[in-house]
């Protein structure tokens, strides 16, 4: 029986780019334990932002990481207030400066993260979870996707049983 490869992995390095650039030798683990940290803060704080991905990249001592995002302005803020409070928080956690870069997804309904966020937040809300699936699939076909797959699970519309 043929084994299931994870499509990203299979992609990387191919057609994908990694989501962490940098080298390391001895503090390797201590490296990707911050890159996790990074990621999980600024998901946390940029909740209602629409995060597409973040990428960290490390020169030296350099950070480096990149937001893409839907809503740019939200991550920002006024002024960019929002992205200083987080530069803040990313500084006292890791005792490092970071640079923050913000890039706007610019096709928000072919991005699978933004589809899928879209969609649980639609039936945290209590929408017929059929409807959710339709729309979304027909905005994702009618924006230039190629072909949707989609898969929800749990107890949908309240059902005991399925």
């Amino acid at each position: 029986m043929g084994q299931k490869v994870h499509p990203y992995g299979f992609r990387l390095g191919i057609t994908k780019p990694w989501k962490s650039r940098w080298y390391a030798r001895k503090n390797y683990p201590d490296l990707i334990q911050e890159d996790r940290k990074i990621r999980q803060i600024i998901r946390k704080q940029l909740a209602a932002a629409g995060i597409a991905d973040i990428e960290v990249e490390r020169k030296s001592n350099n950070v480096e990481v990149t937001i893409f995002t839907a809503k740019p302005g939200m991550v920002v803020g006024r002024g960019g207030k929002n992205i200083e409070e987080l530069r803040q928080k990313l500084f006292t956690e890791l005792q490092r400066k970071v640079q923050m870069n913000v890039q706007e997804v610019k096709s928000i309904e072919t991005n699978a993260q933004l589809i899928a966020e879209s969609a649980a937040i639609q039936l945290e809300k209590r929408v017929a979870f059929r409807r959710v699936m339709k729309q979304t699939m027909m905005r994702a076909m009618n924006s230039g996707a190629l072909g949707i797959k989609m898969m929800v699970a749990g107890r949908l519309g309240g059902a005991e049983i399925a």
